[in-house]
């Protein structure tokens, strides 16, 4: 099929950002960050966007057979549109960013799942949140010297009548890798707490590290190996939560207590009251 020319409206341009910021997402996803009540008019939009080259997706006969829904990402197109000066300016987006993003058609599946995984709990901070909720991805993250390289998977903020509550740094633990890699990032943010350069360059309270295992049994394990690192280093101030990330995602209602503190893990908290 010809690849039509046509203006890109804002809701179209709007899913352009969401890839940007996310890398990879699903329909429902974009319907739920787009706070539409129509899936049929954004499935309309997404195979515009897709006829013109402006995004690509993955999907074959084996997602559809197993129900799995298509995953979109930006393809070169449009790639090129949010490279022009007018939406750098206007979006403030990142130029380094968009090059990285050319290689997404490539990724694994593990970085796309990552991808997903994140756009789920951003899903689940903003029904908590809404409009007091900054909610940033490593896509807005990558030039801030502030953060550990690599990247944490988000980094969050408040406002109004949140703005009291400390910002968190979301980090997903996985069984896919070493433990040892998994301890030694904790280390990174031990050793980034004491050595207090988060705290002098913001003139502020350093964040409270939440982290998202992907089994019970991980989560175990970071828990007892954060408690010994925080208690043998004397450490004070340092807060640190775990879940699971089915806990998380799947939780029927968002006051549900399932963080645990990883220096009284037996003592689950609400999202809304973590401190």
């Amino acid at each position: 099929m010809p690849k039509l020319k046509q203006p890109l409206n804002e809701l179209q341009t709007e899913i352009l950002l969401i890839l940007y910021k996310f890398r990879f997402a699903t329909r429902d996803l974009i319907v739920t960050y787009q706070e539409l009540t129509s899936r049929t008019y954004t499935r309309e939009r997404l195979i515009n966007l897709l006829n013109q080259g402006y995004i690509a997706r993955h999907y074959d006969g084996k997602d559809k057979i197993a129900g799995r829904p298509a995953v979109y990402f930006l393809d070169a197109r449009g790639i090129r549109f949010l490279l022009e000066p007018k939406q750098l300016d206007e979006f403030k987006l990142n130029p380094k960013v968009l090059n990285l993003v050319y290689k997404d058609k490539h990724a694994s599946k593990l970085f796309q799942d990552r991808c997903l995984n994140i756009f789920q709990i951003y899903t689940v901070f903003n029904k908590l949140y809404s409009d007091n909720l900054d909610f940033f991805t490593g896509s807005e993250l990558h030039d801030n010297d502030l953060f550990l390289k690599p990247l944490p998977f988000a980094y969050v903020t408040f406002s109004g009548k949140y703005s009291r509550k400390p910002d968190y740094v979301i980090e997903l633990m996985d069984s896919t890798k070493s433990y040892f890699i998994h301890r030694r990032r904790l280390n990174q943010y031990l050793k980034q707490y004491e050595g207090y350069t988060w705290q002098n360059k913001t003139n502020g309270s350093y964040p409270t590290l939440l982290l998202i295992a992907d089994s019970p049994n991980l989560e175990r394990r970071l828990q007892k190996s954060m408690a010994f690192s925080i208690n043998s280093r004397n450490v004070n101030n340092f807060n640190v939560y775990t879940t699971t990330l089915k806990a998380l995602l799947y939780s029927k209602d968002l006051k549900d207590k399932f963080w645990s503190s990883v220096t009284s893990p037996d003592n689950l908290h609400e999202l809304v009251d973590l401190t």
